[in-house]
């Protein structure tokens, strides 16, 4: 577990910092937690929510921890055309996931 700030806030979350956990994150999993990813260089990293079963905010971050971008992400349906990858404005270095 890690202690990441954010908006005046400190959140809890287990860490994914590495390649398996980054890849899996939170999909498949039935129990809501937060979720922080520390990504090998900054850059822009597409999430997706394939095996997501509830929606979670995805906050962008640089390397200096400022965020660049939030999306409130939805679960994939099964209308393809509903599917979608998120991908910040700017290079990330760091990502939090927060159920919502």
């Amino acid at each position: 577990m890690i202690a990441v700030k954010y908006k005046n806030k400190t959140i809890e979350a287990e860490l994914a910092d590495n390649w398996w956990k980054i890849s899996k994150g939170l999909s498949f999993s039935f129990r809501k937690r937060n979720m922080f990813f520390e990504m090998p260089r900054e850059d822009h990293w597409p999430f997706g929510m394939f095996g997501m079963f509830f929606p979670i905010k995805i906050i962008f971050m640089d390397k200096n921890k400022n965020i660049i971008n939030e999306f409130n992400a939805k679960p994939f349906g099964f209308d393809i055309k509903t599917w979608r990858t998120y991908k910040p404005a700017g290079p990330a270095k760091y990502v939090l996931e927060i159920p919502i």
